[in-house]
């Protein structure tokens, strides 16, 4: 037994490659799952995946012209919140029309750039990411981010919450409602482009999805929630880490598969609960009896 957990376990450990990737993966994690209890709660699921979807030229642009990734996804995600506010703001269209015109708009405008001019990176790798190469400067880059977007929750949550849960009342207090609105959507921005490598632009707003989904059935206090979504991504992140690493499996696919399996659990298993107290609760109101 203790041998196969070494095998499981330590062993992979022995290379370096792998403890980055580990370090990656808990950075990532931890960060997905902060940003996405906010998500669910605001119901930006939508806007996630549009934004996730839509920097694709800002990777390719950055790679064909030698800059740095992060830049160009960054820039790109501010880009592409603009446009999808400044169309949600000033036309009539419903909120899902425009998030589906501008992510098909600028995924079209990527592959265009990428036929135009071949960054030298396949597609593949772009869409679904490669965990596998992360640098001792990558990993610091990602336990930075991981720390801003954990101090930044910690000091401004509960104004967050009250600004997406009553605007209205927020603006009459004397929030500055629509500053705050941006710097959740530079922490989105940051979040994915600090994913974007490592699971692509088609799995990364799963990441920042399915965590929260998870918490949003246990509790719906939102302190807790927090530290169930980041827990749950962290533990289903090192999971499968270790087994695309045993069975050759693509990491981001193998995370997003045991997230959305632990999902369906937590699911059925509340489903299956409620069901419980329902029935023990009709029985006792059966054995009782009504009392005139």
């Amino acid at each position: 037994m203790l041998a196969y957990l070494y095998s499981l376990l330590v062993e992979p450990l022995q290379y370096q490659f792998m403890i980055n990737s580990l370090l990656g993966v808990i950075f990532i994690c931890f960060s997905c799952g902060i940003v996405s209890t906010f998500m669910i709660l605001k119901g930006w699921s939508l806007f996630g995946d549009a934004l996730s979807h839509a920097v694709l030229p800002g990777i390719v642009i950055a790679i064909s012209w030698n800059f740095n990734v992060a830049i160009g996804i960054f820039a790109m995600s501010l880009i592409v919140t603009f446009v999808i506010n400044y169309f949600r703001n000033h036309t009539s269209f419903h909120e899902q029309t425009t998030l589906a015109y501008v992510t098909s708009s600028f995924m079209g405008i990527g592959f265009l750039l990428y036929y135009l001019h071949p960054p030298g990176i396949r597609i593949k790798e772009i869409l679904f990411g490669k965990m596998v190469g992360l640098t001792t400067e990558n990993i610091i880059g990602l336990g930075v981010i991981a720390a801003l977007i954990l101090g930044i929750i910690l000091t401004c949550w509960r104004t967050l919450a009250l600004i997406f849960f009553d605007k209205v009342f927020a603006q009459i207090i004397g929030l500055k409602v629509r500053v705050f609105e941006y710097v959740f959507y530079i922490l989105l921005a940051i979040t994915i482009m600090s994913s974007l490598r490592s699971v692509g632009t088609l799995l990364v707003v799963s990441l920042v999805i399915i965590p929260g989904s998870i918490a949003y059935i246990i509790t719906t206090q939102l302190g807790k929630m927090l530290w169930i979504s980041s827990i749950f991504s962290v533990i289903t992140g090192v999971i499968g880490l270790f087994l695309s690493y045993h069975y050759q499996l693509t990491t981001g696919a193998t995370i997003i598969t045991i997230q959305f399996t632990l999902f369906l659990l937590v699911f059925f298993t509340q489903f299956a609960l409620r069901r419980y107290r329902l029935i023990r609760k009709a029985r006792k109101l059966s054995k009782g009896g009504i009392k005139c």
